[in-house]
């Protein structure tokens, strides 16, 4: 197996360093994404259930 030159190996590192600010940038703007569509879930209240449509299968303690 044949060693790297100096310059290749400047160049495969340089490369790479290249390569991963690219892809730190693209979590970023995917973070930022995903945040801005929960915050626009949570403008959408879900209306309210009628108590006997909405089955939790908790035990209510005060029933007899």
């Amino acid at each position: 197996m044949r060693l790297l030159s100096r310059r290749q190996s400047g160049l495969v590192i340089h490369g790479y360093l290249h390569a991963q600010s690219h892809i730190v940038e693209l979590l970023s703007w995917y973070q930022l994404g995903n945040a801005a569509a929960r915050s626009s879930l949570d403008e959408f209240e879900e209306p309210p259930r009628h108590p006997l449509t909405v089955s939790t299968g908790a035990v209510d303690a005060n029933a007899s």
